[in-house]
């Protein structure tokens, strides 16, 4: 009867969950698309420092000047997975009578945390109201490195040099800011407010198909506890499953049972790799293709005890007597290297 009222108040609190619908959300698409579509982009505005220049030839910029000159720079995506792409782009915008002007190159900002791949530039010309307009646009691709965190892309600056007054201007752009995250799954795109809300009405089909399917389950499992009633048959139980320590406690003990007692490398050998899988699993240490020093060296930098370490010690010298000295081990050695092992998976923890 407990289990009867056990699943019966299951059912319920999942109906509840379902029709109240916390029970099952709309699908929001995969990680992929979210990393494969586009992440708004942060734009920097012209600097506009009111701050007096100190080097020599290099005007205020409080001159007029700088109403003719705009730049402006942007990162996409802002949100980048570890060794990901993103590009930088930065358009310069100058506005004069004359052509004889003159701008300085603008190069890929140098990022300890990403490496410029590649670098591409485009020069404009037009007329405007019979003035020329000057457009340069710079595009800088960067691969991330493998450092996550939130990083900032540091003021570009440009120098322009004016035709008629031969002084120079100098503006920067804004600061970006860009974050790096430990895979696409860590992306997450804010919802769009034009996409059409999905129908109700397939929602509310599915949770009456789920409620549905939850009562039949419930019907067959009263059947059968109804039916093994009847026949005097008990409820089979599982057996508890082992730990990891006696997992490990219990191949050792096959090993003992089943290698015959003459076979003493086959015996070592066999109990040396299962106690190294142990200490894989228990510290989180990498034992393949490490000798025996390394591992203990290995386990002493970690939070192994010293008992541990001198049991393992003294576990390792008998294995490799077996294996490279060709000794032999009588039944009471045989019993204390299986003993010895023992005790090394329960002081494990």
């Amino acid at each position: 009867m407990k289990q009867l009222n056990f699943i019966s108040l299951l059912v319920i609190i999942l109906s509840i969950l379902i029709l109240s619908g916390k029970g099952l959300k709309p699908h929001a698409g995969t990680d992929k698309d979210l990393l494969n579509k586009s992440v708004p982009v942060k734009s920097s505005k012209v600097s506009d420092s009111k701050s007096e220049s100190t080097k020599p030839g290099v005007s205020s910029q409080k001159d007029k000047i700088y109403e003719n000159i705009k730049i402006s720079a942007s990162v996409e995506p802002d949100i980048v997975p570890v060794n990901g792409r993103f590009t930088l782009k930065i358009t310069l915008i100058t506005t004069w009578e004359s052509s004889g002007f003159t701008a300085t190159k603008i190069l890929p900002p140098k990022l300890s945390w990403a490496r410029n791949i590649s670098s591409y530039s485009r020069t404009n010309y037009s007329t405007s109201k019979g003035k020329i307009v000057f457009i340069n646009q710079q595009t800088f691709k960067y691969k991330a490195g493998n450092i996550e965190g939130e990083f900032t892309i540091p003021p570009i600056p440009a120098t322009v040099k004016d035709p008629n007054t031969d002084k120079s201007y100098t503006v920067t752009t804004n600061p970006l800011p860009i974050k790096i995250v430990k895979s696409s799954k860590s992306i997450q795109k804010p919802p769009d407010p034009y996409t059409r809300k999905p129908s109700r009405l397939p929602n509310i089909c599915l949770y009456i198909i789920i409620i549905l399917i939850l009562l039949i389950v419930v019907i067959v499992l009263l059947i059968i506890l109804k039916v093994s009633k009847r026949r005097g048959v008990s409820t089979v139980t599982t057996k508890q499953p082992l730990n990891d320590k006696g997992y490990y406690l219990l191949q050792l003990d096959e090993l003992f049972k089943k290698i015959p007692e003459d076979d003493d490398e086959r015996f070592t050998d066999e109990v040396d790799e299962l106690i190294k899988k142990w200490i894989s699993f228990t510290f989180n240490v990498e034992t393949e293709d490490y000798s025996t020093k390394e591992i203990i060296l290995k386990l002493e930098s970690s939070e192994a005890e010293s008992e541990l370490i001198e049991s393992l010690s003294k576990f390792f010298d008998i294995v490799d007597k077996v294996k490279y000295a060709n000794q032999d081990l009588d039944t009471t050695e045989r019993e204390d290297f299986y003993q010895l092992a023992r005790n090394i998976i329960n002081m494990g923890s």
